[in-house]
């Protein structure tokens, strides 16, 4: 499933061609638009399964064309944040468990594959801003699902959370008690 196309027909035409690539061998390209990606993901018209689906294809992008989505998003510092932000944001909303898990995937591959201490700090202050903002742990086990999977591939980020962004952290954990 994930060698399929990651764009959104309805949108695509209208999007700038610089956003899109075609990645894999030739037997098995897959065209992958950045900004269809963002739209479906920030979308309430776009079903659960199609951004799973999306997702997917984002997620075997990643795995079988190292450095394409990379590529795609260092024309644009404020793209990578958007597709970032927008990926985030499943983590918020879906409450469908595949859609988060495949969110939780992409979201830790992409990171690690942008290796942008930037880009990770910017996903640490978002959530710091989620968990300073919300009163209930309920929602957040996604968020602290990836944070854990991010860890436990970014080795300095225990050092950075603790320094930077442990308060809210502390007070969902012991207010969840």
């Amino acid at each position: 499933m994930s060698n399929v196309d990651v764009i959104y027909k309805k949108v695509h035409f209208r999007h700038d061609p610089r956003w899109s690539a075609i990645t894999g061998p030739s037997a098995g390209d897959v065209v992958l638009c950045v900004a269809c990606v963002i739209e479906m993901m920030e979308s309430k018209d776009v079903s659960c399964v199609r951004k799973s689906v999306a997702l997917a294809g984002v997620g075997g992008v990643l795995k079988r064309s190292p450095g394409a989505i990379k590529e795609l998003l260092s024309q644009d510092a404020r793209v990578g944040l958007h597709f970032i932000a927008s990926l985030l944001g499943i983590l918020r909303s879906s409450e469908d468990s595949a859609t988060l898990e495949q969110g939780i995937q992409v979201l830790v591959h992409l990171l690690l594959e942008l290796q942008s201490e930037q880009f990770v700090q910017d996903v640490l202050n978002d959530i710091h801003t989620q968990l300073s903002q919300q009163a209930s742990v309920r929602g957040f086990l996604p968020i602290f699902t990836f944070l854990g999977k991010l860890v436990d591939v970014l080795p300095a980020l225990p050092q950075t959370l603790a320094c930077h962004h442990a308060s809210p952290v502390q007070s969902h954990v012991h207010g969840s008690s």
